[in-house]
């Protein structure tokens, strides 16, 4: 697990301070972090903060079903400083889409001047991921990936903002699939 001082240090300290030609920072403690850049009118003080990460589905779910039989399924929903979805892809051909996939990174990698093969989840689109409450947040990504090395079906999109505290339920839904509804426990961001 990672504590807050191992946090602190991963942005770049191997020690209590760092020092390059016009720069100098120092780790002042857990999460705190003093940077100055040379700048003759200020310095800057960096703060960490260690944020829960809150699981929001209990099991993987399916949420739609694409024209080729392929079954999208549902991860994950977590909240932090971001709401992050997790998909999959499960059945016969999303099966024999990853087999093709995984030979055609096989064959890439013989002939690495060409462009590298998508991943299966490409097809699924971050798009077609919505999210809403009743409290009638607008959600928008912020960031997505996709594909994984044991799973190249995987897509990860984090949304922002993070629901505000009067919400108490989360709507999900994939393309035009059913909307999957999450209770969303207390939660003030820390």
């Amino acid at each position: 697990m990672v504590d807050l001082d191992r946090a602190t240090d991963l942005f770049g300290f191997d020690g209590e301070h760092h020092q390059d030609a016009d720069q100098y920072r120092e780790r002042l403690g857990p999460g705190l972090v003093h940077a100055d850049f040379s700048d003759p009118d200020h310095v800057f003080l960096v703060t960490v903060h260690q944020v829960r990460r809150l699981q929001l589905l209990d099991a993987p779910r399916a949420v739609a079903e694409l024209p080729d039989g392929t079954t999208v399924r549902l991860l994950a929903v977590e909240l932090a400083n971001h709401v992050t979805v997790t998909l999959s892809a499960a059945g016969p051909a999303a099966d024999d889409a990853a087999a093709s996939y995984r030979a055609a990174v096989e064959q890439w990698g013989r002939h690495p001047e060409q462009d590298p093969p998508l991943h299966p989840g490409e097809a699924l689109g971050v798009g077609a991921v919505q999210l809403r409450d009743h409290a009638g947040t607008r959600y928008a990504p912020t960031s997505a990936e996709t594909g994984h090395p044991d799973d190249p079906w995987r897509v990860v999109v984090r949304f922002r903002p993070t629901p505000p505290p009067d919400a108490t339920r989360l709507g999900l839904r994939f393309g035009d699939g059913d909307e999957v509804s999450l209770d969303l426990p207390p939660w003030d961001g820390r």
